[in-house]
């Protein structure tokens, strides 16, 4: 095989996997939330027997900020938690507060100050972000590590899934909460810092389409196997 050969397979080869593993990654955030108004998932708790659902309410303003309301259902149909993500995907996914079904801040989430990225729009896996603010007055300190993993829930594996992990403290105790987001399906997994695991069984108002694998990567695979072939041919 000619020089010329083995520097294409070369550029391919690099081009395919340097952006995976050195630098900065952009992805479009909007695609893993998959937040739009009338979306549902419902998800199965480890700690506890009730199915829960959550759906996509509307558009409406919380705090200052354009935010979707997602709306909550206990395994009953009766209304729980909202949940307020700002609407602007530009450079993250970002919670902006939760209102439990009294319509008082929760105990878990209050107001952010400035608002908690859940993912990153551009970031680079592994690397520790530092945040701090405030949580309904009080100061907090923490970080956010985003890797990517393959997971598997009920409905299916996912492959191309990012696990975002804070960790925060308010001056007297940690907090740690996971979310695991998935291409085209939006939240598959979270654990909250009490150890409940929440896993989705299942989706509406939304057809998903699972993620191909890409063309260029199908072309490299052959590559490679006629560049075995042609080294055993040789030997």
């Amino acid at each position: 095989m000619s020089n010329k050969a083995y520097f294409h397979w070369f550029v391919l080869f690099m081009g395919l996997v340097l952006p995976r593993v050195s630098g900065a990654v952009t992805i479009n955030v909007a695609q893993y939330a998959n937040i739009a108004v009338g979306h549902g998932w419902v998800y199965q708790q480890s700690l506890y027997p009730d199915v829960w659902r959550v759906e996509v309410d509307s558009l409406t303003i919380r705090n200052g900020y354009d935010v979707f309301l997602l709306q909550e259902y206990d395994s009953l149909g009766f209304k729980n938690d909202q949940n307020f993500i700002s609407s602007n995907f530009s450079v993250a996914l970002f919670d902006v507060g939760w209102l439990n079904d009294y319509g008082q801040p929760t105990e878990q989430l209050l107001y952010w100050e400035p608002p908690v990225p859940r993912l990153f729009a551009d970031f680079t896996p592994g690397q520790s972000y530092p945040m701090s603010g405030t949580n309904a007055g009080t100061a907090f300190t923490g970080n956010l590590t985003i890797v990517q993993e393959t997971v598997t829930v009920p409905v299916g594996t996912f492959s191309d899934t990012w696990k975002v992990t804070h960790t925060f403290n308010d001056g007297s105790q940690d907090y740690v909460f996971s979310h695991w987001y998935a291409k085209g399906m939006g939240l598959v997994k979270r654990e909250e810092e009490d150890g409940n695991i929440w896993e989705l069984t299942g989706y509406y108002g939304f057809t998903f389409t699972p993620v191909p694998v890409p063309a260029a990567l199908w072309l490299f695979g052959s590559g490679l196997l006629g560049l075995i072939g042609f080294a055993r041919k040789k030997k």
